[in-house]
């Protein structure tokens, strides 16, 4: 339910802040900044699919008795895929304007590059943070979880509505960096505070530990690769053969149609640790919650998905002000296709679940 709560929330919030960002900055600087964001994106190849693996094997170490080897997992976790997507970073960095260039215009560039250091900040600081948020939600700790994401979207909505209209694009940068900082900084705390007093500073490598994550959190990452590349490509293609401006407006469908997806699958995968606790100790009783699963999330998705894209024109109406006519077809499309991939989650989620990933690495 907090979930639930939290993705809505950050729907409202999102609608609200892209609307008054279109209007203070125009749809080509929006563009731009979209762009940056997708070219940083990129960079969570590096992540090593550590943040899916540490829900299921915090999950899976439960009792005090276990204490350490959960906070050894936390921790190698975090210096591992830290220092990868530092390295990610710093190469986005070096190759971030001569990237760019290839779909944004001079006049653009410029601001694009005063952004782009902010940009990679926040995502390394974003990509951290998932690792700690992994570690709470494979204890079950969804209210603080959600908590602390929708403190971070607040704000970020705030400062927007504060700074932009006075330094524009670069006050989305800070804002953007100063989420990611909150989150990061406030989720490292709440891991300390809970019973397994997890020290502020990561220092509890374990290459035992690395070697048992790096098979599974490898093969999870094979699965997710194309996932994380989709979008920064089809910005680029978008922003390349539309125009930047287009890129705005795909952008802010890219945005809409995932987030009312993320309400089912957010929610869904909260079923994550229980599947792998039933898998450990009553295997018998998958299939029928694998069943319930499913009916449930079809029903779901072919209202909350395929509701946006018949009502498309509408939506552009009310959000945009007119009749869009690139957000149109692009809310149509993704809505048809974020429907096929829902509908595919409950069996993803308990293939995971049991530790089988053969069949959603050919996926």
């Amino acid at each position: 339910l907090t979930t639930v709560i939290r993705i809505l929330l950050s729907a409202a919030m999102t609608f609200a802040v892209y609307r008054f960002l279109l209007d203070r900055l125009g749809e080509e600087m929006l563009g731009t900044w979209a762009l940056v964001l997708a070219m940083t994106a990129a960079g969570a190849v590096g992540s090593l699919g550590f943040s899916g693996t540490l829900v299921k094997y915090v999950a899976s170490a439960d009792g005090p008795h276990r204490r350490e080897y959960r906070v050894q997992l936390l921790h190698t976790a975090v210096l591992a895929a830290g220092a990868l997507l530092a390295l990610m970073c710093a190469g986005l960095y070096a190759a971030g304007l001569p990237v760019l260039s290839l779909v944004v215009a001079p006049p653009l560039l410029q601001a694009a590059a005063g952004v782009l250091p902010a940009a990679l900040a926040a995502f390394w600081m974003s990509a951290v943070a998932t690792l700690y948020q992994s570690y709470c939600e494979g204890l079950q700790r969804y209210l603080l979880t959600n908590a602390v994401l929708l403190g971070g979207t607040l704000l970020y909505g705030l400062l927007c509505f504060l700074l932009v209209p006075r330094f524009g694009l670069p006050a989305v940068a800070v804002a953007t960096a100063v989420q990611a900082l909150l989150t990061l900084g406030s989720l490292i705390i709440a891991c300390r505070l809970l019973p397994d007093r997890i020290p502020l500073i990561p220092r509890r490598w374990s290459g035992e530990v690395f070697r048992q994550l790096l098979p599974y959190g490898v093969r999870l990452q094979g699965m997710s690769v194309a996932a994380m590349l989709y979008d920064p490509v089809t910005k680029f293609l978008v922003g390349l053969f539309g125009g930047v401006g287009q890129a705005a407006y795909y952008d802010m469908a890219s945005r809409l149609v995932p987030m009312t997806r993320q309400l089912l699958v957010g929610a869904n995968t909260t079923l994550l640790p229980a599947i792998a606790g039933l898998h450990a100790s009553q295997p018998d009783r998958l299939e029928e919650v694998h069943r319930r699963d499913f009916r449930l999330v079809f029903l779901a998705a072919s209202v909350l998905l395929l509701g946006p894209g018949a009502a498309a024109g509408y939506i552009s109406v009310a959000w945009l002000g007119s009749a869009v006519p690139g957000f149109i077809i692009a809310l149509v499309l993704l809505s048809a296709g974020w429907f096929v991939n829902t509908i595919s989650a409950p069996s993803h989620l308990f293939f995971l679940g049991r530790g089988e990933l053969r069949w959603p690495l050919a996926s």
